[in-house]
């Protein structure tokens, strides 16, 4: 009876302990999975590997992966951290998704503002000012008025803050009903936090859109200077004094031009 007893105990602690390393073997697997978006199996060879990562992937991230993914590496000083070119490789414009659906309140001020504006060309805006619009008006010429405009009737106002609540309620309701589907990996956000920080390297867009360059920052600094700056043919150096004379010199030529063509 006791041995029995006895069995009974070790096969009970035998089955806790294969559930504790089993939950610890999810728990590994779950933050692997989450760093790098794949778990690979050694006792499998490579190309199974690429199939099963490959067939894990959803529709959404399957279409919306990059086909053409470039990172030009023109560091010397420095190693080049490891995942850095399949970072980069999404390009400078890549959009990362957000968690949260967010109108930020200069876009809400913005559009109060130019509201308010048509509203006052539409009902007490000069006439004149009509003629400015006409066959011979030129957008790229005029400069965006930094004019504030005064608020609009009591109406017209409590609609614009009925509005922006809406907009911000149906986020709020979005955001939190929405299922996100980060497009970064954790091991992807980190590196791309660790190459925001870093003081070493710099990443730049290469000429003709050849995709992200990353160099070192003294190297680029360098070639920066001797390349552009030093240039003679293109840049003087000058002192103090002479450029205090052209910057003077540009003034008066600036106003005379403004009198010239101002109306009265």
């Amino acid at each position: 009876m006791q041995r029995q007893k006895a069995l009974g105990w070790d096969m009970r602690r035998s089955r806790h302990l294969m559930n504790c390393a089993s939950q610890i073997a999810r728990n590994k697997r779950g933050l692997i999975k989450q760093q790098y978006g794949f778990v690979a199996d050694v006792s499998k060879p490579l190309w199974q590997n690429i199939e099963s990562a490959l067939g894990e992937l959803s529709l959404h991230d399957y279409i919306s992966r990059p086909a053409n993914m470039v990172c030009h590496n023109y560091l010397v000083h420095h190693p080049l951290p490891p995942g850095t070119t399949d970072l980069l490789g999404l390009g400078l414009n890549y959009c990362i998704t957000s968690k949260e659906i967010k109108t930020t309140e200069k876009s809400f001020e913005l559009f109060k503002a130019d509201a308010r504006r048509k509203l006052f060309l539409a009902t007490d805006g000069p006439q004149e000012d009509a003629g400015a619009y006409g066959p011979n008006y030129i957008p790229s010429l005029y400069h965006k008025s930094d004019t504030i405009w005064r608020l609009a009737d009591n109406e017209f106002e409590k609609a614009l803050l009925s509005f922006q609540a809406a907009i911000e309620a149906a986020q709020r309701h979005n955001s939190r009903h929405r299922k996100f589907h980060p497009n970064l990996t954790h091991f992807q956000w980190n590196l791309l936090k660790y190459l925001r920080r870093h003081d070493k390297y710099i990443v730049v867009e290469a000429d003709k859109n050849l995709g992200p360059c990353i160099l070192d920052r003294i190297t680029y600094i360098q070639r920066g200077c001797s390349e552009h700056l030093g240039d003679t043919t293109t840049y003087r150096k000058l002192t103090e004094t002479p450029a205090d004379t052209l910057m003077r010199g540009l003034h008066y030529r600036f106003s005379a031009w403004i009198l010239k063509y101002y109306k009265k």
